[in-house]
């Protein structure tokens, strides 16, 4: 967490962009159980920059989705 501001792969999607892009985005890909509770939140280092991983946890398992999500954008911005 300490290293995402200065991280190689910051801004990874802007740079893949483009017709002259030489980067390419990285995916990963993983099977849930059925009987497995899971959440997945896909978001862009403008919001991991500024919730920490705990903090998001928290607010996806403590209140709803959207409320989650909409107190994650206010400490963003």
């Amino acid at each position: 967490e300490e290293d995402m501001a200065r991280h190689p792969d910051q801004n990874k999607l802007l740079k893949s962009v483009g017709p002259n892009s030489q980067d390419l985005p990285t995916y990963y890909q993983h099977s849930f159980k059925d009987d497995e509770e899971f959440a997945v939140l896909v978001c862009s280092d403008g919001l991991w920059e500024y919730v920490t991983e705990k903090e998001m946890i928290n607010f996806i398992f403590k209140d709803k989705v959207s409320i989650a999500i909409d107190k994650m954008i206010a400490i963003a911005k």
